[in-house]
């Protein structure tokens, strides 16, 4: 049944699943999702290589994507709070849709907090691209490594599962219900 939504600009998007994320909205989206694939490849990849330079440099490449993956995620949090297009969904489908995401930003959170406090923890700087580093604000707590590490580890595998599901539920919607669902987040027309 169609229903009329408005988004936080005023516009009127008429139709169950009209309108279109903007570019902004739809490039932050596949951003986030490459850096969090790619921040998981690299960490099950260097559990089975042995101490060495290929294992730092993938540890180096997790910590520098992590942190841009925080820029991103705080971007991407201001956008859609301040600017973007904001697409609803109708009825239970819609609650279910808004959990997710809501799940999935609150993970996101807890991971690029964990990320650093590990490392932190640890008495280590966070080396960016070999560029320049962020060293700990706080005092090294050895202590509280397995802990941190521990919630960062289970949020990212979280993470890689609702997203799964995510993907999922999107693929299931363009080509088991083909009602445009997935064409709103696809960059090109």
């Amino acid at each position: 049944m169609p229903v009329a939504t408005r988004d936080i600009a005023g516009r009127t998007h008429a139709g169950r699943w009209s309108g279109r994320y903007d570019g902004l909205a739809i490039a932050f989206h596949w951003l986030t999702a490459l850096l969090v694939v790619s921040l998981f490849a690299f960490a099950q990849i260097w559990g089975f290589l042995p101490r060495g330079p290929a294992r730092h440099l993938l540890q180096g490449l997790h910590v520098s994507l992590g942190c841009l993956l925080v820029a991103i995620v705080i971007a991407r949090i201001l956008w859609r709070v301040f600017g973007s297009v904001r697409l609803s969904h109708p009825g239970m489908v819609g609650k279910l849709a808004q959990a997710g995401h809501g799940v999935l930003y609150l993970l996101l959170l807890a991971m690029i907090v964990t990320g650093p406090l590990k490392r932190w923890a640890a008495g280590q700087a966070l080396n960016v691209f070999w560029l320049f580093s962020i060293p700990s604000p706080l005092p090294a707590e050895p202590v509280l490594r397995a802990p941190v590490g521990f919630i960062h580890f289970w949020a990212a595998w979280a993470v890689i599962v609702i997203a799964g599901l995510h993907a999922a539920t999107a693929l299931f919607h363009h080509y088991a219900l083909k009602d445009g669902v997935l064409r709103r987040m696809i960059p090109l027309r």
